[in-house]
């Protein structure tokens, strides 16, 4: 199955059919719980939107402090920002503005749509305005934890680096191990509650910093 192109601000952006499988997770968690179909299509839509306003916070950011070329790419992790290699490196400062451009973009949404809920003509709107603070608060508040790839990960990688920017791979390790950690314990959550969305992403973020972990004990600087 190939990839979904699409533009938005400027931006291109790549849809991975990886992200059928977030779509099933949620729709197993929504169905389960006795849903219709027809909120699952509103849940599912609302998430898209989300995911990708998120993605583009940290795109407006780069173009901020001068980066060029961004693509925004949305998987079944949620999504990322990758840019032209040749630009030079951020610093410390300006990946943590970046890493926070997204959750806070995604907050400010949240805020948004709580605000607009005693406006809502219909029970549609109330229920697309529910679902897009839900959504933004805790997707964007999850996205906080001490875990790579996460934004929270990545934020405090920039930290530690800014401290100890001689030993950069005291940050790497912490946060590789606190990833984890974290991905260790959303799998324990998926168990005990039966989520099929928290095993999915607990799952790759241990995956993740388990491939991090085999590249920090290799010989590479």
């Amino acid at each position: 199955m190939s990839n979904a192109e699409l533009r938005l601000a400027g931006f291109p952006i790549t849809v991975r059919p990886s992200v059928l499988l977030l779509i099933a997770a949620i729709g197993w968690t929504v169905v389960s719980s006795g849903q219709s179909l027809w909120l699952l299509a509103c849940y599912v839509s609302t998430l898209f939107a989300s995911v990708l306003l998120h993605e583009l916070g940290h795109a407006f950011a780069l173009r901020f402090v001068g980066v060029r070329g961004q693509t925004v790419t949305l998987h079944g992790l949620g999504g990322q920002v990758e840019w032209d290699g040749s630009v030079e490196p951020l610093t410390n400062v300006e990946h943590l503005f970046v890493s926070l451009a997204g959750p806070v973009s995604g907050l400010m949404v949240g805020m948004l749509a709580l605000a607009a809920i005693p406006f809502a003509s219909d029970a549609f709107v109330l229920n697309v305005l529910g679902q897009a603070v839900l959504l933004n608060v805790c997707m964007n508040v999850g996205n906080m934890m001490p875990a790579l790839p996460l934004d929270g990960g990545q934020a405090l990688l920039s930290c530690i680096n800014a401290v100890t920017p001689r030993g950069w791979k005291l940050g790497a390790y912490l946060v590789v191990y606190l990833g984890s950690v974290v991905g260790s314990m959303l799998l324990f959550a998926a168990y005990f509650w039966g989520n099929v969305f928290l095993l999915l992403i607990g799952g790759q973020i241990l995956l993740f910093n388990a491939s991090q972990t085999e590249w920090l004990f290799s010989d590479e600087p």
